[in-house]
């Protein structure tokens, strides 16, 4: 526990310092626009994401026991991946009627939309999954890495490439997938597959369904 305090102090004064770096390197109207598309995607994340997510933190401890982690969360990479599509085209198409504006190139906006949703996604679930199932360390540090990856990336192509609100995003979200990888990799290597692959069905039932949607 007493690691797992210490990785979230040291993720705060990194996400600190990560604010302080962006608000030194970007202008304003950039920094508006990061937060246009960030506030976006955690709406999008929190109504059609964060349920499902929910949902999955509390069978996950069962699921590990049981074996059947792989099964459930190739279901979920296909859930996320439409909800990502459909959240992008979705955006693209109000602001083309003229709901919304978000003073970025629409092509930028949907592949910054799409994603965020996946790759933060992938980050948020693999590396605390490794915390639920007891593996604080890795867990502890692969978050503080990811944002000091995330850190480190943001500012190289912002400082080195062009100083916009989308390359600071990439970089941030390429921070996200290199460790999000590194974490998927520990994350697999450490569930139990026995059952999963044990003549368990992977059919999703009605009962699965209610039970998710419920």
């Amino acid at each position: 526990m007493i690691s797992v305090a210490l990785g979230r102090i040291g993720r705060i004064i990194l996400a600190l310092i990560t604010a302080r770096v962006a608000t030194s390197i970007l202008p304003p109207e950039e920094m508006a626009r990061i937060f246009l598309i960030s506030s976006t995607v955690a709406l999008y994340a929190s109504i059609l994401i964060s349920p499902v997510g929910m949902f999955i933190n509390r069978r996950i401890y069962t699921w590990n026991i049981a074996g059947k982690i792989c099964i459930y969360f190739k279901y979920f990479w296909l859930y996320l991946l439409i909800v990502s599509l459909t959240s992008a085209t979705s955006l693209t198409i109000f602001v083309k009627i003229g709901l919304f504006e978000f003073h970025t190139e629409l092509i930028w906006l949907s592949f910054l939309i799409f994603s965020s949703l996946m790759i933060s996604t992938m980050n948020l679930l693999l590396i605390p999954s490794l915390n639920l199932l007891g593996y604080r360390v890795w867990f502890v540090h692969l978050t503080l890495a990811t944002t000091l990856a995330s850190l480190i990336m943001a500012f190289y192509t912002t400082e080195y490439v062009r100083p916009s609100a989308e390359y600071w995003l990439v970089g941030l979200l390429s921070g996200q997938l290199l460790l999000g990888l590194i974490g998927g990799k520990v994350f697999y290597s450490k569930i139990q597959r026995s059952t999963a692959e044990n003549g368990l069905t992977s059919e999703v039932t009605q009962k699965h369904l209610r039970q998710l949607l419920s």
